[in-house]
């Protein structure tokens, strides 16, 4: 459908917010940025062009690329990537306008971009298995390999090279490939150059793209599906000798080192002629020899604290560092570092006279990095090569500190463009509430999520980002410190973005960036070759009250197994997507929507029955998208409703209808407006808890329907059930912790979820008359005040758990206590439709068996099984099931 544009709106102006760190004040600095800007209905459509201004910016043209689409085919949401270019940078916060307008260029097709680039001469080229970067005179050349588990090296075998935009100020391509030796080990690099700025990001994605063989339903270090490496680099082949080497710490970045690389003799390198060289081995912290960092065998094998740095005969220790480096060669400068150096340890950088070696999973004696079956790791490489003669070195290391730690990221959602996504109260009303409070101590506070990435040392290429489950200490018998992982349970991710934006505060970055990456590289089961089930599915946080051992972050250990039916995997009542999608729409970060895509596909692939056993009687759906609890459960609970709203969100992303049918079909399945609710046991807090999720999925439904204006008989039903069951909670629902008899652990996280609650009434109270409406506020209010009260007469009411849920319900709350009503009446019709009847539903398995229980069905079955094409059919789908 094409966009409808007012033509007397020639462009859409926003705010962006420049971070940058203060010992770059001061300096004329380019940075490099992409963020995301929304965009209201109907204003602009593709192709699109931006300008920035500002205080000292000079514009270097911007990139533009629409994220989401309105339903008028007009923008939603767009990705701004270019170059700010600051003459001198006053204050570590700077207002950056941008100006979106229209264009009537046309975009160039990927075969135009490939010629249109060949043409050029382009950055970023390849060349028998090696990255070619930058312009002829003055280009590095990048290989990339692994070592095996006895260090032999593997070369990278390219198999694509994907031309991406060109010709304007940010060139993009992408490169796959797959390790000779070690097919199943997947690569992946998107390397963006920033023309005005001479830099080039490259982004390197390793996989192990089998499955885990997780015996038991147990998924602990040691599987066999599980990939050793000794290493995982590149080498760097420089256009010239390196005549002097710079480097400095980022914490310190006017205290500039220098060797003459060229001057040292062969006596000055080590074994393998290496001039200097740097290699952080731990994270340097107090707990830096966490049982956290046990292998397969249960040991921690890390070699030392901190880092070591050897130059000639002279070796340097210390605790934790970002190198930033300057290579000074005849034909100019060439500076690079590696972000999050010392938090993703182990990192090595090593010099020889004309290549410098980056080992980003570094290997050392006596120890194999293991990538578990369906696990990836990202890693960021930036390199800057300035046109010219190099002046003074400390000006490039700061530029690469700009570059490392600076952000540029949306001001606040203007007033003008609802954000479907979560209503947003205004600043002032958040900063006057314990809301605000909450979540600084929560966040950033003695034992917030910060200060407790220190307690287990939650640092390292595997673990960092993701946070310590502090509230599991409550109840842990065993000996501290207990390691347990959160992995973003209740979308912690999403909260945070929301203070983020509601804030302003780029401390937030600090948790958000780190633990989207964690989310989408290892938390998500990257495989195609397990049960469909699990492929691709997102992994529970880690059992409760007991210690992860060796099952890293996939929740079920062998060393926890106390019992036969102990073990499991990914399900669909673990499946947070709206922070992903939030981070994609913000951070313009592609792997983002690529995951939410992950997590909605995998739930249409876990209702496919066909991929389960029971195909050989039945090919209907499973029911595993829906089932809370028990099998047999299909009504309204947690399962259900993180299977709809990745469905929505994959929907809001792609506008792929596919994605909306799939999801309304499982909500007649699981709920309707006659339903009987008494019937349902809703009251019953351990089984049936989070139907207040569900109902919250509904409400998020109806938003997004709202804006998109489809006022048809499904938004009507969703309607009018969401109104019932509220009406329902007016009468019957109370504080969880009235009745603590009826809880297993009474703590602080019932308090946390009748915020939720409140929530639902607060939505219901927007589609209710106004009678109703009001009496849904009045319980709402109640049942937020008991639940913050309830909530801080705990001792340690800021952990993690309490704070997924208030940071994302305390913004809802708020938003929501201050607008009106919709009005509907539930028990009128105001369409001219037909209720639907209540769907029965009964999972595959169930129809399985009752067909087994009869004559009819034992001879369908023995038909099947003697057709060869359905009993080799079946062979292959048991061989993806064994377990």
């Amino acid at each position: 459908m094409g966009a409808f544009i007012d033509v007397k709106v020639k462009e859409y102006r926003a705010k962006l917010i420049l971070n940058i760190p203060a010992s770059c004040v001061g300096e004329s600095l380019r940075i490099p940025f992409r963020c995301g800007v929304p965009v209201p209905e109907g204003r602009l459509a593709e192709p699109l062009t931006a300008s920035v201004s500002g205080e000292g910016l000079r514009d270097c043209g911007c990139h533009v690329e629409t994220l989401a689409t309105w339903p008028d085919g007009s923008s939603r949401w767009v990705a701004v990537e270019g170059v700010l270019s600051l003459s001198r940078a006053k204050d570590t916060r700077q207002v950056v306008d941008i100006a979106l307008r229209q264009t009537s260029e046309n975009r160039l097709r990927v075969g135009e971009r490939a010629r249109l680039s060949s043409e050029n001469g382009s950055i970023i080229q390849v060349d028998n298995g090696r990255l070619l970067i930058g312009r002829a005179h003055s280009r590095v050349s990048a290989s990339i390999y692994i070592k095996d588990a006895k260090t032999r090296r593997i070369p990278l075998e390219i198999t694509g090279c994907e031309p991406g935009i060109s010709g304007g100020p940010v060139e993009k391509a992408v490169v796959r490939g797959r390790f000779k030796t070690k097919r199943h080990v997947t690569f992946i690099a998107h390397i963006t150059h920033y023309v005005p700025a001479h830099a080039t990001l490259i982004t390197f994605t390793l996989r192990n793209s089998r499955r885990a063989r997780h015996r038991g339903g147990l998924w602990d270090l040691g599987d066999p599906g599980s990939v050793l490496l000794g290493e995982f680099g590149l080498d760097i082949e420089l256009p010239a000798v390196i005549r002097t080497w710079h480097w400095a710490d980022s914490s310190r970045c006017s205290a500039v080192n220098s060797i003459p690389i060229q001057d040292y003799d062969s006596h000055d390198s080590d074994e393998i002629g290496k001039r200097w060289f740097i290699f952080q081995a731990s994270s340097g912290g107090e707990n830096w020899h966490s049982v956290n960092h046990i292998d397969a065998g249960g040991q921690v094998r890390l070699p030392f604290r901190g880092y070591v740095l050897r130059f000639g005969k002279e070796e340097k220790r210390g605790d934790r560092i970002l190198p930033l480096c300057v290579a000074e060669t005849d034909h100019g400068a060439i500076a690079l570092t590696v972000p999050r150096f010392w938090e993703e340890f182990p990192k090595r950088i090593a010099v020889s006279k004309e290549s410098i070696q980056i080992g980003l999973l570094a290997g050392y004696e006596g120890q194999l990095h293991e990538l578990q079956g369906g696990e990836q790791k990202t890693f960021n490489v930036w390199i800057i090569q300035p046109d010219g003669e190099l002046g003074e070195t400390g000006v490039l290391i700061r530029q690469l500190a700009a570059v490392c730690f600076s952000s540029v990221i949306l001001e606040q959602i203007p007033p003008d463009v609802p954000e479907i996504l979560a209503p947003l109260p205004r600043r002032d009303e958040w900063t006057a509430s314990r809301l605000a409070e909450f979540a600084e101590k929560a966040a950033f506070g003695q034992t917030g999520i910060l200060a407790n990435r220190e307690k287990i040392d939650e640092y390292g290429w595997r673990h960092f980002g993701d946070t310590y489950a502090d509230h599991e200490e409550t109840y842990y018998q065993g000996r501290l410190p207990l390691v347990s992982h959160y992995n973003n349970q209740f979308d912690l991710l999403y909260g945070c973005i929301l203070h983020r934006l509601i804030s302003g505060d780029p401390r937030w970055d600090e948790i958000i960036v780190p633990l989207a990456n964690h989310i989408i590289d290892i938390d998500i089961y990257h495989t195609d070759q397990d049960r469909s089930t699990f492929n691709h599915g997102l992994f529970w946080m880690t059992d409760h009250y007991r210690t992860a051992y060796t099952a890293t972050h996939r929740a079920f250990s062998r060393y926890n197994a106390q019992s036969k039916g102990y073990g499991g995997g990914p399900c669909n009542e673990h499946n947070y997507t709206s922070g992903l999608t939030l981070y994609y729409l913000l951070w313009g970060d592609d792997r983002a929507k690529e995951a939410v895509l992950e997590l909605a596909n995998w739930v249409i692939a876990m209702e496919d029955g066909s991929q389960t056993p029971y195909c050989i009687l039945d090919n209907g759906p499973t029911g595993l998208a829906t089932m809370t609890s028990s099998h047999d459960y299909h009504g309204p609970g947690r399962g259900a409703a993180n299977s709809i709203n990745a469905l929505l969100d994959a929907w809001l992303l792609t506008g792929e209808k596919r994605y909306l049918d799939f999801a309304e079909s499982l909500i007649r399945r699981t709920i309707h407006p006659e339903d009987n609710i008494e019937a349902l046991d809703l009251l019953n807090a351990e089984l049936r808890w989070s139907y207040t999720m569900y109902l919250e999925v509904l409400a998020k439904y109806l938003r997004i329907k709202g804006f998109f204006r489809h006022n048809d008989p499904m938004r009507e039903y969703v309607k009018y059930s969401l109104v019932k069951y509220a009406e329902w909670m007016l009468e019957n629902e109370k504080p969880y912790l009235a009745r603590p008899e009826e809880l297993q652990y009474p703590t602080e996280a019932w308090a946390a979820q009748d915020l939720r609650k409140a929530t639902v009434l607060l939505c219901a109270a927007r589609h209710a008359s106004p009678e109703t409406a009001a009496r849904f506020r009045e319980k709402a209010a109640l049942l937020a005040e008991a639940a913050w009260r309830d909530l801080l007469r705990f001792p340690r009411p800021y952990n993690v758990r309490a704070a997924a849920v208030i940071l994302t319900q305390g913004i809802w709350h708020l938003a929501l206590s201050k607008l009106g009503s919709e009005t509907c009446s539930p028990s009128g019709n105001h369409h001219d439709w037909r209720l639907w009847p209540r769907e029965e539903f009964m999972p595959q398995r169930d129809r399985v068996r009752r067909k087994l229980k009869t004559p009819q069905g034992w001879l369908t079955l023995l038909v099947r099984i003697s057709n060869p094409w359905v009993f080799a059919r079946l062979l292959r789908v048991l061989w993806r099931w064994r377990n």
